[in-house]
């Protein structure tokens, strides 16, 4: 049949006649040559079009097709895209959207087409966009692709057309960003800069800029009209115009950092070209961009009247004059350079009266912040980059003089540096700091005392003080901790607290002798206020193992009672961004914290030692009543030292803990406390466990669901508490269905876990039904075991979105399951159906491990049954054109 079909391809002019003969074949799917009539039209244009130029076509996409053969036909246009495009746009022109079935089905085949090709189809793609049909739309084959990957040959191929595609996309964003804009917002389009630009990841520039270079023309047509309509949705009209817009107010003079520099640069771009290739078409568009009242519009005005200074130079001198204010319409870092660009572009080339003028406003112009009080330092700089623009050719001998008396002030004109980036480094380089005496640590402990951020740059490095110091300090204490150790007793009081947290962080790591280690503790635990406990504790902690002295006992209780931090909860408060601190996660907060880094300590110190015991008792009575939920986290895990050695007493204490805000229930310290006790004290605990399922957080109820479910394993008695799990919110059942999961492998539990996943598998909600599905994946060694919860899973609602879990148990397991491999495939085709075939689809990629399962069942089973249901596998694979049955036959026969 293979070799048929190629020969039949290989016609170039098939007549009607010859598909009369094959046209039964697609009639019915059943067809044993269904599968090699559809590849013959995939391969062969010249077939394609015989049956297109018969109506057929037209007819398999008609809405009394069904669904299947639509879609196939779809697929069918998309692989024609490459060379017939502009019939296939012709086709799917009329279908536009006509529903949403039908634009996922256009947007399908325009992300897998080669948009350069055909003037129609890329017509159609751009009202495609216009109608939002490709909105969210993105490049198919790379996870972190944009809308830009489409058509990410475009701008070399077909510029012109890259520049519309510009224009009607972002045109597109704005009208997106107003239709969901409440009604009730105060300004225009707070929001419409971050949903507009954020769609083009970086890396995407050079696309703008190719079009514009290549296609100036239709750039400056397309483009400028979305640029000025983003500039009047987003003006700052605060004071008079020209106003600055929230997109482009802060303009860089050679970085492009993202999407909207790229754009701005681009206009900039095929405005000079325009410029001075078409200058009576550039007049038109630098009367309308004059007539703007945005500062944008004359930023691109004045550099692009640099395009062509020898046509523009005295309308350029006209439109200074016009309003001054243009002179500082500049760059981030430095706002008069654009204006000096411009005046150093046309001053050859003014007329006597023009540049007279210009140097009449050039000598009176002083921005408004020179004229400040004590801005003597900087008064006449603005002038003094503007002046020295003009041509030293034609410069006359007042603007000489007073050039020579700014000079003398200023020294030379400065090119603007555009944002610089790089890592802010010690002040003493790593391999310097390695040969310094004690001494000359010191000195220079003494000479860097200042640890805020203000770097300087030198020679385009960044140069910090004492934290980056400290840092250089920390490696050289992890290298030689006992040296650094009696270094740091001889630090003064008021050195920068950063090198004593450098020295206890570096000496921990490197592992310190007790007796330096005690000497060092004492010293850091007598600065005043005690600054430095956070690092000092965990010094102490690293010791568990060593007889630690009563005093570092007493340090460590002081620390854990006494010191103020934390403050306040910062698992609750808000950080840059709105999110709050640690990701709200109060075992990252008490981790972070002096007094919780503390009571950490002390549970290691108990944990190592039972005999430390009565010494920290009182400690840890005070620390179940900390004010701080943050510090009782971290007191719920120190428990589990005080348990190992004195359960009664672990037992007592962790019942005062727990009379406390909900919020402390969902923390780790106490879900490892539950889950540690809850098989042989389930009476004690089961108050605390009913708290966290009916408490106010689906994280607590989550939590709680497990540890109930843990119960349930263990004692009967605990059964009904997790069954009423099984019917209360999502976040309950997804905790009981992680337990039942995970245990099914144990022979104990397996019989009640079985009994739980059948439910399950049929839960209303996906997130459960996954975390059910995740039981094959422990029991993968063993799976012959499970026929029979297999064979449920197949037929639950779990099995279409969750197979995959029992596929790759499938492939790992060393057992041969044929039956239940054969159910499973059958099952996953009939789910999936032509989606095997659709490789932006998840079921195309399992579509490739379901055909490698179907392969080996077939060749490792000599049962009839068996292998007639692998073929009949096979054949709804080929009818199907699902993916991976080649790359299985392959395998199989390598």
């Amino acid at each position: 049949k293979s070799a048929i079909f190629g020969l039949l391809a290989a016609i170039s002019d098939p007549t009607i006649d010859e598909w009369k003969v094959l046209a039964p074949a697609l009639a019915n799917p059943a067809h044993e040559l269904y599968a090699e009539v559809w590849g013959l039209l995939y391969r062969a244009p010249a077939w394609f079009g015989l049956v297109d130029s018969a109506g057929l076509i037209e007819e398999w996409l008609s809405e009394d097709t069904m669904p299947e053969r639509i879609n196939l036909t779809v697929n069918l246009l998309r692989g024609m895209q490459r060379h017939l495009p502009d019939r296939v746009a012709d086709l799917l022109t009329p279908k536009m959207n006509l529903s949403p079935e039908w634009n996922n089905r256009i947007a399908f085949v325009i992300q897998w087409s080669d948009v350069s090709l055909g003037s129609r189809f890329q017509q159609f793609m751009v009202r495609a966009i216009d109608l939002g049909v490709l909105d969210g739309v993105r490049g198919p084959v790379v996870r972190n692709s944009d809308f830009w990957d489409l058509s990410h040959e475009l701008p070399e191929k077909d510029p012109a057309r890259a520049a519309e595609i510009i224009g009607h996309f972002y045109d597109r964003c704005i009208d997106q960003t107003l239709e969901t804009k409440s009604s009730d917002e105060s300004e225009s389009t707070l929001h419409l800069v971050a949903s507009i630009f954020n769609t083009a990841r970086n890396g995407h520039e050079d696309y703008f800029l190719k079009a514009a270079s290549g296609a100036p023309r239709e750039f400056v047509q397309n483009v400028l009209p979305v640029m000025l309509r983003i500039m009047e949705l987003t003006a700052r009209r605060r004071h008079g115009p020209p106003w600055s817009d929230s997109v482009w107010c802060f303009r860089h003079y050679q970085e492009i950092f993202g999407s909207a520099d790229a754009l701005l640069q681009g206009m900039v771009q095929a405005l000079s070209l325009l410029a001075a290739q078409a200058p009576q078409e550039f007049t038109t568009h630098a009367t309308n961009l004059r007539s703007a009242e945005f500062e944008t519009a004359h930023f691109l005005l004045i550099r692009a009247f640099t395009g062509n200074p020898a046509q523009f130079a005295d309308e350029a001198v006209s439109f200074l004059l016009e309003e001054p204010r243009r002179l500082r319409i500049g760059y981030m870092s430095d706002h008069h350079w654009p204006a000096r660009q411009l005046i150093r572009a046309i001053s050859p080339h003014c007329s006597p009266a023009g540049l007279s003028q210009l140097e009449d406003l050039l000598l009176g112009y002083y921005p408004p912040w020179e004229l400040e009080p004590n801005r003597q330092a900087s008064y006449g700089y603005g002038q003094f980059t503007l002046l020295d623009g003009i041509a030293s050719a034609v410069r006359s001998p007042r603007v000489t003089r007073r050039l020579e008396e700014l000079k003398r002030k200023f020294g030379t004109v400065t090119e603007p540096v555009d944002m610089v980036s790089g890592f802010v480094q010690s002040p003493i380089a790593g391999e310097a700091a390695a040969k310094m005496s004690d001494e000359q640590w010191l000195r220079a402990i003494t000479q860097y005392r200042d640890d805020s951020l203000e770097t300087k740059l030198r020679h385009q490095a960044f140069v910090g003080g004492a934290v980056e110091l400290s840092r250089v300090l920390e490696a050289e204490a992890k290298n030689d901790p006992a040296r650094f150790a009696a270094l740091a007793c001889r630090f003064p009081d008021d050195a920068n607290v950063n090198y004593f947290e450098g020295v206890l962080r570096g000496v921990t790591d490197g592992g310190l002798e007790l007796a330096a280690a005690r000497y060092l503790c004492l010293r850091c635990h007598a600065l005043p206020g005690r600054p430095v406990g956070r690092w000092l504790v965990r010094l102490i902690e690293s010791l568990v193992e060593l007889p630690v002295s009563e005093e570092q006992l007493q340090m460590l209780s002081f620390y854990a009672t006494e010191d103020p931090d934390p403050e306040q909860e910062l698992w609750q408060t808000p950080a840059h961004g709105g999110q709050a601190y640690f990701g709200g996660s109060i075992d990252m907060a008490a981790l972070n914290s002096t007094r919780g880094a503390a009571a950490l300590a002390v549970g290691s110190m108990i944990n190592s030692d039972g005999t430390r015991l009565d010494a920290l008792l009182p400690t840890l009575e005070q620390l179940v009543r900390d004010s701080s939920i943050t510090v009782r986290a971290a007191v719920a895990r120190a428990l589990l030292g005080v348990m190992r050695h004195d359960r009664p007493t672990a037992m007592r204490l962790f019942n005062a803990l727990s009379e406390s805000e909900d919020s402390l229930l969902r923390t780790e310290g106490v879900a490892l406390f539950l889950k540690a006790n809850v098989a042989t004290d389930y009476p004690t605990l089961e108050p605390i466990i009913s708290r966290m399922i009916t408490a106010a957080d689906e994280t607590t109820n989550n939590a709680g669901a497990r540890l109930a479910c843990i119960a349930a394993l263990f004692s009967p008695e605990a059964q009904s508490l997790a069954q009423t799990c099984l019917s209360a919110s999502e976040a309950h059942r997804k905790g009981a269905a992680e337990v039942y999961a995970a245990n099914l492998g144990q022979a104990r539990f397996r019989d009640y876990c079985e009994a739980q996943l059948l439910t399950l598998f049929n839960d209303p909600s996906r997130v459960v039904r996954r975390e059910a599905a995740r039981c094959f994946i422990a029991v993968k060694e063993t799976l012959p075991d499970y026929a029979s919860l297999i064979d449920s899973f197949v037929s639950s609602e779990a099995f279409a979105a969750e197979h995959r879990t029992l596929f790759h148990a499938l492939d790992e397991t060393p057992a041969q399951l044929p039956e239940i491999t054969c159910a499973a495939g059958e099952r996953f085709f009939e789910s999936v159906g032509a989606a095997a075939a659709d490789t932006s689809t998840h079921a195309a990629a399992d579509s490739f491990i379901v055909s490698k399962l179907v392969i080996r069942t077939y060749a490792q089973n000599h049962s009839a049954e068996i292998q007639r249901r692998c073929l009949d596998l096979i054949d709804r694979i080929v009818k199907l054109q699902a993916i991976g049955l080649n790359e299985a036959i392959a395998d199989y026969e390598r």
